[in-house]
């Protein structure tokens, strides 16, 4: 199923677990030898933590939808490995947002909150070390990074679900499509680069997110690499997490990009910025010269660059939407 199974309601809660009163808390306790799960989320003036076995997850019945979609419910998912920050807004068919390299999640917020308001359940994994999230950084490669995804998607019995991935978020989207296709409906691939790009632009990225040098230094990479005209560049001073980025260029460096890039077991979304310098126009029909336009759906998002997701998010978010709708 891909519908994001309904919470257990609150009583279910107080009955399995305790309530303290001063502070409004319920809690529940389980064991799990797989995976397990904590959940908290502010309904009204109440914040609700469990943890579950295999697992908890869904909504509280006794909220409605509405009151649901405006909320950011933050769960711990444990597994085997890792420990997993995963942010969850709304309820219905689950869309999974994968950040850039070395990105948070909390920057999709918009377009979670428009993926909610629209029906959709936006799932927000934060990779390892971003965020609350650990797990070893150190021999892995992509498959490893999309097997965290997996983790998630079996732990909110939310699958198949759709990918959308930032950049190098989209190379975490892809692989898992190809090494767990019963779990993926389609993978949206936002701002991806070209196949292939200059290594100059490679070593400019590393000096947007390098923290020892002047912000005024990184202001004139962040503005020629990432962001297009009339955006504010200054938005991505910060967000930044060092140790993952290391890790996750380790994880590309090991992994042959001939064993996915030219695999699509599902169906493909290319959102292109226009203004991007990791995709030039030369190069916008690589995934359709690919694949054909039987299976890729091209948009193209005019005065935005390789950031996009800060840029324009609404715009992304109305992309996603429409394209998921053509799935019924």
């Amino acid at each position: 199923m891909w519908w994001l199974p309904e919470w257990h309601a609150v009583h279910n809660l107080v009955a399995l677990g305790a309530t303290n009163e001063a502070s409004g808390v319920i809690a529940g306790n389980f064991a799990s030898s797989r995976v397990s799960c904590c959940i908290h989320c502010d309904v009204g003036h109440k914040t609700v933590c469990s943890v579950g076995k295999d697992p908890i997850v869904a909504l509280f019945r006794s909220h409605s939808t509405e009151m649901m979609v405006g909320v950011t419910q933050t769960q711990m998912i444990r597994t085997e490995r890792t420990e997993l920050e995963v942010l969850v807004n709304g309820a219905g068919p689950a869309v999974v947002l994968l950040p850039s390299l070395g990105r948070d999640s909390y920057e999709f917020e918009p377009i979670a909150q428009d993926l909610a308001a629209a029906g959709f359940c936006a799932v927000r994994p934060q990779p390892r070390g971003v965020g609350s999230s650990t797990g070893p950084l150190d021999t892995l490669d992509l498959h490893d990074l999309a097997g965290d995804v997996a983790d998630v998607l079996a732990a909110l019995d939310t699958g198949p679900a759709v990918l959308a991935g930032h950049a190098f978020g989209h190379y975490v989207a892809r692989v898992l499509a190809v090494d767990r296709p019963e779990l993926v409906r389609g993978v949206a691939v936002l701002a991806a680069g070209a196949r292939s790009f200059p290594s100059s632009l490679t070593e400019r990225v590393a000096k947007c997110s390098d923290l020892a040098l002047p912000d005024s230094e990184r202001l004139v990479h962040l503005r020629e690499v990432f962001f297009a005209e009339g955006h504010d560049p200054s938005v991505w001073l910060e967000g930044w997490w060092p140790a993952a980025i290391v890790s996750q260029r380790a994880a590309m460096a090991s992994t042959d990009k001939e064993s996915w890039w030219p695999i699509a077991p599902s169906p493909l979304l290319d959102v292109q910025a226009g203004d991007d310098v990791f995709r030039p126009a030369e190069t916008r029909s690589e995934l359709i010269d690919e694949f054909g336009p039987g299976l890729v759906t091209t948009v193209l998002i005019e005065g935005s660059g390789h950031a996009l997701i800060p840029e324009v998010p609404h715009a992304v978010a109305h992309a996603l939407v429409e394209w998921i709708r053509t799935f019924d």
